[in-house]
């Protein structure tokens, strides 16, 4: 990976990146020590009949004062998160600690607990892009009154959009939402990161099909032969939606059931996973 230190970041979950750096810099870091030097110089001009007490003493008097001291100071820690950021990643670099993932074979070599850095697009939770688009189409037949064939049908449908975007906002606003990899380097491995808005430094949009690189602690590696499921909805009532209860309810509603189908949603995680809690996302 290229060594570019001017790294946009999207994402930082700070009091990560603080208590991390405040561990890796006890452990493993040289104590930085900054000496500096001051000076004090004073400087004055009167009269020499000021200085000698006498009358007819003519002329002036120049007087300078030079004090210099030093100073050592010790730095443990710097302020600016950015900066934080660059010194944590180069330490863990330095002592063996960050795994740079940039080929199909290094994935095999990532076991749980790794810090690793990967680059990679990443795509929204396809569960809940396919609830939005639920959202748009019933929003798009209320405004055109299209298959509303009653003022009750009218209603059915506005009582339904306004519980699916209260559900999708409560979604939102009060847990992890969940983005998935395509296959890492055209590999068998996919990556699933859980996104905290409130770490976001900027719009989510900018995450959304976008290559990105993520600086993350590995929680989870789930082999083939693994039963173990990663559940991308994180308990919303959206998890109890299956194939045929989806497919009727689209029936019902939207009259177009051919863009809305869960069946490939789930080949999406029918394969090899790693889970990364990100501690960084950057462009």
């Amino acid at each position: 990976m290229s060594d570019n230190n001017a790294i946009i970041p999207l994402y930082l979950n700070k009091n990560m990146i603080n208590n991390l750096f405040t561990v890796v810099i006890e452990k493993y870091a040289k104590v930085q020590k900054l000496n500096t030097k001051k000076q004090v110089i004073i400087k004055a001009n009167t009269p020499l009949s000021n200085v000698i007490s006498d009358s007819y003493c003519q002329g002036d008097f120049s007087f300078q004062y030079l004090d210099e001291y030093s100073k050592e100071k010790t730095e443990e820690r710097v302020s600016i998160i950015v900066m934080t950021l660059l010194k944590l990643k180069n330490i863990l670099g330095e002592n063996n600690i960050l795994s740079f993932i940039e080929k199909d074979e290094s994935i095999k070599s990532i076991k749980e607990y790794d810090f690793i850095e990967v680059s990679t697009e990443l795509f929204h939770n396809p569960y809940m892009e396919r609830i939005k688009e639920i959202i748009k189409i019933l929003q798009l037949q209320l405004t055109f009154r299209i298959d509303c064939n009653s003022e009750k049908d009218f209603n059915n449908k506005k009582n339904l959009l306004d519980m699916l975007k209260e559900n999708v906002e409560e979604y939102n606003n009060s847990r992890c939402q969940k983005y998935i990899t395509p296959y890492l380097f055209g590999g068998k491995y996919k990556a699933i990161i859980p996104i905290d808005s409130k770490y976001m430094e900027d719009s989510l949009d900018y995450l959304h099909d976008s290559k990105v690189t993520i600086l993350g602690k590995v929680i989870r590696v789930i082999e083939d032969n693994n039963s173990e499921k990663v559940n991308l909805l994180s308990g919303t009532c959206f998890d109890y939606i299956d194939d045929d209860y989806f497919l009727d309810f689209v029936k019902s509603y939207t009259n177009n059931a051919s863009i809305m189908d869960f069946t490939n949603l789930k080949n999406q995680t029918n394969c090899p996973l790693i889970e990364i809690v990100p501690i960084a996302i950057y462009i």
